[in-house]
């Protein structure tokens, strides 16, 4: 299990720092303090539910899947589109609806 925390907790910071995020800006989307995100970082903790990798998954615009690679692999690509923010865009009283 702490191989699996520590793998984890090196690709979190990675994408994390890669989306130019601090760990207090991470906590905020998560729910969660930024002592919980840095003790993530650094496996101090391996108490964390499903939901809370696919919050940071959410967060940091991946795929839990992202989240659990070897740290050698590609950071996956910022999206252009997200479910949610295009949800917004649509129900915006700024944007004109473009989403069927």
């Amino acid at each position: 299990m702490r191989q699996t925390s520590e793998t984890f907790g090196r690709r979190l910071a990675q994408i994390r720092k890669h989306r130019h995020l601090t760990q207090q800006q991470l906590g905020v989307a998560v729910g969660k303090s930024w002592r919980t995100i840095s003790n993530w970082e650094n496996a101090l903790s391996v108490e964390m539910w499903l939901g809370d990798v696919a919050q940071c998954a959410r967060a940091l615009r991946c795929q839990v899947k992202d989240l659990l690679a070897p740290v050698d692999e590609p950071i996956p690509p910022y999206p252009l589109f997200w479910p949610q923010s295009r949800r917004r865009l649509a129900t915006s009283a700024r944007f004109a609806p473009v989403i069927e």
